[in-house]
């Protein structure tokens, strides 16, 4: 009888051990199954976090890769010979004995005031010339000589002739005095104009920043045309107080609205002949030229001058 009662506790205990190996098993898996569920989701959600962060850092600091519309960008980083459109490969010719320096954003262009511009090839050219809407943005740094020329021209497309009528988009320094065909110089006068002119007539649009702007500064200008008009940006300020000499900031044109458009220049060009009747110089520094397809947000335009 004693053996029998032996046997059986020995087989109870058997059962007992059996069903508490199983129950920690299978509680033990639950759990570690549950923890490889969990970290996996953690490591992917950190992957996320990670990738947004990245991403984040890429816009802040390089914004010529997301901002829309970049058709156009010249760097002046060359060490020598022609400058290079880096978003086609597109060439400018310099002109004159233009000096490489520090700039704004790398090296820049200094333009002597007597005989140097770039001249941009027909295919930058063709490349710019059809824009209904767009920006037009550049950092400049002028030394004044409108004691003895009646402008500084910075940006200018249009016409290669004094033979032919007026038509051009140009962009500024100083303008000289004129009631008529004869004009006297301003050296005053050291506002920024944006002026288009179109088939010889008066000028179809014209704003100025309604201030001088300061000599031997650096300034970046930003030129955005888009469905609501047009707004001129002065280090990444819009001019509020800018002042239409013609027309008004509901217009819209950039580049198409001009008829002819033979030379594309940085540094070289003239305006209306009442007020330049030859094509002149500038003298300062020119860099870090953008062209985009798009109207700019003023934030992007920010984003360009602390970038």
């Amino acid at each position: 009888m004693k053996t029998k009662w032996i046997i059986f506790i020995v087989i109870l205990i058997a059962i007992v051990s059996v069903s508490y190996w199983i129950i920690i098993k299978d509680d033990s898996g639950e759990v570690t199954n549950n923890n490889e569920e969990n970290n996996s989701i953690d490591t992917t959600e950190n992957i996320n976090d990670e990738n947004v962060n990245d991403s984040q850092v890429i816009s802040d600091t390089k914004p010529e890769e997301d901002l829309l519309g970049l058709i156009a960008h010249w760097t002046f980083d060359e060490d020598s010979g022609d400058i290079i459109d880096s978003v086609k490969g597109h060439t400018g010719v310099i002109k004159g004995d233009l000096g490489r320096t520090e700039g704004k954003a790398g090296s820049a262009l200094y333009f002597d005031g007597v005989d140097d511009y770039v001249h941009l090839s027909e295919e930058s050219l063709a490349e710019v010339s059809s824009l209904a809407q767009g920006t037009i943005a550049f950092w400049f740094k002028y030394s004044s000589v409108l004691n003895q020329q009646p402008i500084m021209p910075i940006f200018y497309i249009g016409i290669d002739s004094t033979e032919e009528e007026d038509n051009m988009l140009v962009v500024e320094i100083g303008h000289s005095n004129t009631q008529s065909e004869e004009y006297t110089l301003d050296p005053v006068n050291k506002k920024l104009y944006i002026t288009w002119v179109k088939e010889g007539q008066e000028p179809v649009l014209c704003f100025d920043s309604n201030e001088n702007v300061e000599e031997d500064e650096w300034h970046h200008f930003a030129l955005v045309v888009g469905p609501d008009g047009n707004i001129g940006y002065l280090n990444g300020e819009e001019m509020v107080n800018r002042n239409y000499n013609f027309c008004s900031a509901e217009d819209q044109m950039v580049t198409d609205s001009i008829p002819i458009k033979n030379l594309f220049s940085f540094g070289y060009g003239k305006t209306h002949h009442y007020i330049s009747p030859e094509f002149v110089y500038f003298k300062g520094f020119i860099d870090d030229v953008r062209i985009f397809d798009q109207p700019m947000a003023s934030s992007e335009v920010v984003r360009l001058v602390n970038n």
